[in-house]
């Protein structure tokens, strides 16, 4: 149903800008809708994410200059990068480096154009009303694992054959965060329970599936219990 739902705002939406691009439908009438529910628009970071934020932030990897005008609008601190070859299937396209409102204190990190735009809009409109929500608080700072590393997917049974996101800063594993209070809550210690701190990871969680293409939780395997995974790759998966 879900796929239903997209492929005919796909349509809807593709109509709509041909009609307009013809002058047979008014424009003012189409550029009246919210971002929120136009498919091939870049999402509006003065606005809650709709449905759709998950696409609109994977289409940004289409057009670099638009992501980063993008992340220019959103006021986030995003510098770019200089392309950088490594290893096959590592490296650095398109990337940024990125010092998000959370991120001050761990210093900026490498991530491509398209990550640092979901992580934009889930510090903002996710983590921060979550915490605001569940524990009272507003978040200081993130406790992350990093972005960037050039490496194959971890498995249980091993490495796999395949490059993992972290091979080219297409991911972000988050590890804890740091309340305005000075509180300080970590997936690993916070994730189970049924108290107000489990309840804010598991609203971030879900948050997250709303905006990355992947995320990963204590849920999936042993190997992320301490972290949530947070990829813009090409697969969906919210586990």
């Amino acid at each position: 149903m879900r796929w239903l739902f997209l492929l005919l705002a796909l349509v809807a939406g593709g109509v709509a800008a041909y009609l307009a691009g013809q002058g047979r439908l008014d424009v003012p009438a189409v550029v009246a809708l919210p971002a929120r529910v136009l498919p091939l628009a870049p999402p509006d970071p003065g606005a809650p994410p709709g449905a759709l934020a998950w696409l609109q932030l994977a289409l940004l990897k289409r057009d670099p200059a638009q992501c980063l005008a993008w992340l220019e609008q959103a006021g986030a601190r995003a510098t770019p990068l200089a392309d950088r070859t490594a290893e096959s299937g590592c490296g650095l396209e398109g990337a940024v480096s990125l010092a998000g409102a959370t991120m001050g204190k761990g210093g900026a990190v490498a991530a491509s154009c398209p990550l640092a735009a979901a992580w934009t809009l889930y510090e903002r409109w996710v983590l921060e009303p979550a915490a605001r929500e569940h524990l009272g608080a507003g978040i200081r700072s993130v406790q992350h694992y990093g972005t960037y590393a050039c490496r194959n997917v971890r498995r249980m049974a091993g490495p796999s054959g395949r490059r993992s996101e972290h091979a080219t800063a297409n991911a972000i594993d988050l590890a804890g965060v740091v309340l305005t209070d000075g509180r300080r809550l970590t997936v690993k210690r916070h994730w189970t329970g049924g108290g107000p701190e489990a309840a804010f990871w598991r609203a971030a969680a879900d948050g997250a599936c709303r905006l990355f293409n992947v995320t990963l939780t204590p849920e999936y395997n042993a190997l992320h219990a301490d972290h949530l995974h947070l990829d813009m790759g090409p697969w969906r998966a919210c586990r």
